[in-house]
């Protein structure tokens, strides 16, 4: 076939076919020595065929990809990157991709000081994008930690998965293993690019089982947790690239019903589900732009940040999620400090209630007892068929007191009330006394 213009990014989706791409490589102003800079980091084979100074019309061939160890590239470098030495006016270079994944390819000839300073804004990005990630995932495992609900534990799990493809996709999980585990590199991948759909599943199933949406979608969206597992065993078997092609597709349905999920809730919670919807809104139209190169439907994009769109999806799509979250564990924990306080309100009030029945218990027993002794003593002169003078001043006394018990029993209820209104008037402090005396020194 003839070849045909790329630009900066060849995109054909997820296909089974080998493609070449051809290079014309000017030699740089400064220097004999250029890069080759491609991306992305996940590419399974890429072939470098380049003129053989030592045997004229002969081909000369050096590979590199994610199934190579990596410390057999050209340079120690996360992006794939050949050193070649262009003549003037120009070099033809041949690339031969075949990948399981899909078919990206951006391609860059740059100076080696050009290369370092492309190279250092990427690992800039990637330190911002997991110190943020990392982040919100530590916020989430806290707040988990304190609500302990159940949204927050599946957040945590998304984070984790998400974490772990981002470190797979960007090709640094690649300098940390050795030379003999390297072929494993590619698998380790294709398995972290499917747990993310299976976490987002079982993440937004927990978020919109709370608002109540439409039980026939909530079941129909549990449905897709399935094709995990027929994934992995694709991916078991030696169909990786079937594997990742059903994982990429089974994207577009999870999108499609997050907004429905989102309409059709009946139940208000918090956050609002207006603030729901236009989330939803939000992480399904972005992310479709973003898909699109992927799939290998639209090819014509000239900019690096194609590749990192995703990432950059990903981690907005998260704090917006996370925000929600924060939001329903700072209230669920606000209610479990009111509901706490309530408890010890009541438990206040039922101590002070105990204690009130155990003052009532022991002020009827001290007047039970202050009332049946003169009781007695009426009883007795009573039942005398000739009480003398003196009995009936006993008794009449006893009436006294009996009396006098009551009218206390009275002043004590209207100072427990608030009712009791105090009189002045004149008096002999001697007087006074002598009357506190006698009411103690009386038997």
């Amino acid at each position: 076939m003839a070849f045909q213009p790329i630009g900066l990014l060849l995109a054909k989706g997820y296909t089974d076919s080998v493609f070449w791409v051809k290079l014309r490589v000017k030699p740089p102003q400064k220097g004999a020595e250029a890069v080759l800079r491609i991306r992305p980091t996940f590419l399974d084979e890429i072939r470098l065929y380049e003129p053989d100074p030592l045997h004229p019309g002969r081909w000369a061939s050096r590979v590199t990809g994610d199934r190579y160890p990596f410390n057999q590239r050209d340079r120690s470098s996360i992006s794939f990157e050949f050193v070649v030495y262009p003549k003037a006016p120009y070099t033809t270079y041949y690339l031969r991709m075949k990948t399981t994944s899909s078919a990206l390819l951006f391609i860059q000839g740059l100076t080696p000081r050009e290369t370092f300073q492309k190279n250092l804004n990427s690992n800039l990005f990637q330190i911002v994008f997991l110190s943020v990630m990392c982040w919100l995932l530590f916020m989430a495992a806290q707040n988990y930690f304190h609500s302990h609900d159940r949204v927050a534990a599946w957040f945590v799990l998304y984070q984790c998965a998400y974490i772990s493809y981002d470190l797979s996709v960007s090709g640094y999980l690649a300098p940390l293993l050795p030379a003999d585990v390297s072929p494993w590199a590619d698998t380790m991948t294709s398995v972290a690019a499917i747990c993310i759909p299976f976490c987002a599943v079982l993440f937004f199933r927990a978020v919109y089982k709370l608002y109540e949406s439409a039980a026939i979608l909530l079941r129909i969206f549990t449905a897709l947790l399935v094709l995990f597992p027929i994934e992995v065993c694709l991916i078991i078997t030696g169909h990786a690239r079937i594997a990742l092609g059903m994982n990429a597709l089974s994207v577009f349905p999870i999108l499609l019903f997050l907004p429905l999920m989102a309409f059709t809730a009946r139940r208000e919670n918090t956050p609002s589900r207006r603030v729901l919807r236009i989330v939803s809104l939000f992480q399904t139209s972005t992310l479709l732009i973003f898909l699109f190169p992927i799939m290998g439907w639209y090819g014509n994009i000239k900019a690096e940040l194609t590749l990192d769109a995703p990432l950059f999806h990903g981690m907005l799509s998260a704090a917006m999620m996370f925000g929600i979250l924060h939001i329903r564990t700072r209230r669920m924990i606000e209610s479990a400090q009111h509901a706490k306080l309530q408890l010890e309100l009541a438990s206040v009030q039922l101590g002070m209630e105990r204690d009130q029945l155990q003052k009532q218990g022991r002020f009827m027993a001290m007047l039970t007892h202050e009332l049946k002794t003169p009781l007695s003593a009426v009883r007795l002169i009573l039942d005398l068929k000739h009480p003398s003078e003196n009995a009936r001043q006993h008794a009449i006394q006893a009436v006294k007191d009996m009396d006098s018990v009551i009218e206390r029993c009275l002043q004590s209820d209207r100072l427990d009330q608030a009712e009791w209104k105090s009189h002045r008037q004149p008096c002999r402090m001697e007087v006074v006394w002598e009357e506190i005396r006698f009411g103690c020194s009386s038997p």
